[in-house]
């Protein structure tokens, strides 16, 4: 379970990182997140299909660009994932200092997958009960049960299982689930199951993993990371986050964070017009 929360093998993470961390903030929203987050940004300026290739930083202010253009302002704030800073999917010109650069590429991409179970018939009773599966062949982490009573089930699949499912065919993962399933709680108990959906954050070109690890030896990076570069670029995002890292809680929380600073840097109070 320890392997499956914090996105990789054990042996690959901080252990100075891996015992900071908490849940608090963070629960199930009904309806979803995706909607929680389109009802936060009802009417606001939101562009889809503009994804960002560079950010310039060599004048003044900063010039960003997209695929629907340039957008030029005094500062930036970056809360794409570590893989796809990486990746340099983003370009900054001039080069990332080295300290930041470093911190950067010091993180690991996380691995943790929910393949959607809609099982009417299963065995496990009562709501959000967390399952784990024991013995047979195959080891997977588990499962969560009857997410808010519903015949909804999440089954979990952490680096290891992810990983050795890679590069086969479409309905692989659903025929592993089907399998190891099959083996505890026999195929009849399977006659009502569907799978209609599986997460794939390790393979989206927009994130590249399910978040940020830090592993031994590199505990300081979070915080390396949440110094502003020139006075003109901040970062944040779950990666930042000390106790709340891998969570949409500590994505948030960082965001707040970077936003009073830079409102603060550029000597705008909160109820102006520029910090709006």
């Amino acid at each position: 379970m320890h392997g499956l929360v914090s996105g990789r093998p054990l042996d690959e993470v901080s252990l100075r990182d891996f015992p900071s961390l908490e849940y608090s903030d963070n629960f199930f929203i009904a309806g979803g997140f995706g909607a929680y987050l389109a009802r936060l940004a009802g009417g606001l300026p939101i562009r889809l299909g503009a994804a960002v290739r560079a950010v310039d930083w060599s004048g003044r202010g900063v010039t960003v660009t997209s695929d629907a253009g340039d957008l030029r302002a005094r500062a930036v704030l970056v809360t794409a994932p570590m893989p796809v800073l990486q990746n340099d999917d983003i370009r900054f010109l001039p080069a990332l200092p080295e300290r930041t650069r470093d911190a950067v590429e010091g993180f690991l991409s996380g691995t943790y997958e929910h393949v959607v179970l809609h099982w009417p018939g299963s065995p496990f009773k009562g709501p959000d009960r967390l399952a784990s599966i024991v013995g047979g062949r195959f080891k997977p982490p588990g499962l969560l049960a009857r997410i808010d009573g519903t015949p909804f089930h999440y089954f979990e699949l952490d680096h290891p299982t992810a990983t050795r499912l890679d590069d086969r065919d479409p309905d692989t993962t659903a025929r592993f689930i089907r399998t190891v399933l099959a083996e505890h709680v026999g195929h009849r108990a399977l006659a009502r199951l569907s799978i209609p959906a599986v997460t794939e954050w390790r393979r989206d070109p927009f994130s590249r993993g399910s978040w940020a690890v830090v592993p031994p030896g590199r505990y300081a990076i979070r915080d390396d990371l949440r110094e502003p570069v020139g006075g003109r670029i901040w970062f944040a995002g779950e990666a930042l986050s000390r106790a709340q890292w891998g969570t949409v809680g500590g994505a948030w929380q960082e965001g707040e964070r970077a936003a009073a600073a830079i409102i603060e840097r550029l000597g705008q109070g909160p109820g102006s017009r520029a910090a709006q």
